[in-house]
């Protein structure tokens, strides 16, 4: 049971980690999104840096964003599934000490 311990420790440990750079991100597309209120006031809509326009940019951000939620979301689902599972097979070894080991509680697992 400790390795299961272990892996969500380290799953809630990356979770975070990623919670932390989305939060350092946001600060990056906020000073962007000043950026491009400025040209866009300014009428600048073209840049011959890039093969992008910014309109690309925003969206393909906010794509970026909904992905990476999508992904941080399913890791949250995965740590609470894990949990859960591990819970009830606790529950079911005590039931187990509890009766002496003479019950099967297999269509539990």
């Amino acid at each position: 049971m400790k390795w299961i311990d272990d892996d969500f420790q380290l799953m809630e440990i990356q979770l975070t980690a990623s919670k932390m750079s989305r939060e350092k991100l946001f600060v990056y597309i906020e000073e962007l999104e000043k950026i491009y209120q400025a040209i866009q006031e300014g009428m600048i809509s073209e840049n011959c840096h890039s093969k992008y326009s910014l309109q690309t940019l925003c969206v393909s951000w906010e794509q970026l964003l909904i992905y990476i939620n999508r992904i941080m979301n399913k890791l949250d689902n995965q740590i609470l599934n894990e949990k859960s599972t591990d819970t009830v097979e606790k529950v079911i070894a005590f039931l187990r000490i509890l009766a002496g080991n003479k019950v099967e509680f297999n269509n539990f697992v």
